[in-house]
């Protein structure tokens, strides 16, 4: 099995960066790198603002909370483009791992709200 996701610490690229892919390799991990923007709209806005209160307790109005954030639409083009980089991943490694399996030797299983778009 592979775990495949954002190892949830930003990183720059670098010798810290290739220490801890190599560490997280070894452990069964491949780590997918966001940037900063990314780690705030995507992860700290999108994700924290709408997706977990969404799943994970009663929706009550959300308008209060859509408008502090620093802009919805930021946040929802973010969060698109970071399940783009993992399904972009996830193709390129994780199919190529398991060829015989169904449907072009590809299965995915998603756990997360984070990756829905993937």
């Amino acid at each position: 099995m592979l775990w495949v996701g954002w190892p949830g610490v930003f990183v720059e690229e670098g010798s810290e960066r290739d220490a801890l892919t190599k560490l997280l390799l070894r452990r069964g991990c491949l780590p997918i790198y966001l940037s900063r923007s990314e780690v705030d709209l995507y992860y700290n806005g999108y994700c924290n603002n709408i997706l977990w209160p969404l799943f994970h307790y009663v929706p009550l109005s959300f308008e209060s909370k859509l408008s502090e954030t620093k802009n919805m639409a930021l946040q929802w083009a973010a969060y698109q483009n970071a399940n783009e980089a993992f399904a972009r991943v996830i193709a390129k490694y994780v199919c190529k791992a398991f060829p015989n399996s169904a449907d072009s030797g590809c299965v995915q299983h998603i756990t997360d709200t984070l990756f829905y778009l993937s």
